[in-house]
């Protein structure tokens, strides 16, 4: 269950971002989908099921993610990406960018 509201308005948000890549828009968008209580517990191999993309491009895409500051709060086992948190005020730019557009 996530804390983000209207994930329609969301998904629709983010896919026209045009800051993003089809990539990072649909790893945005499971992580948004896993959240509970403010965290994205994920595996970058349950990611890869979530969008259909390998590995690398998956690992590139949360590291632009974090460049823009979407997502914080890295956690990692070892290296292993385990989660992050995803940025609320991020998502509401994304969601108030895509409403004056609209």
């Amino acid at each position: 269950m996530t804390d983000f509201q209207n994930l329609e308005l969301i998904d629709k948000a983010i896919d026209n971002y045009a800051l993003f890549n089809k990539t990072q828009k649909n790893v945005l968008k499971a992580l948004i989908r896993v959240e509970i209580d403010g965290y994205s517990t994920i595996s970058i191999k349950e990611l890869c099921k979530k969008t259909g993309v390998t590995n690398a491009p998956i690992s590139k895409a949360l590291s632009n993610l974090e460049q823009y500051g979407v997502i914080e709060d890295i956690r990692r086992r070892g290296i292993i990406f385990t989660g992050c948190r995803v940025k609320k005020s991020k998502i509401s730019e994304i969601i108030n960018r895509y409403n004056i557009k609209d």
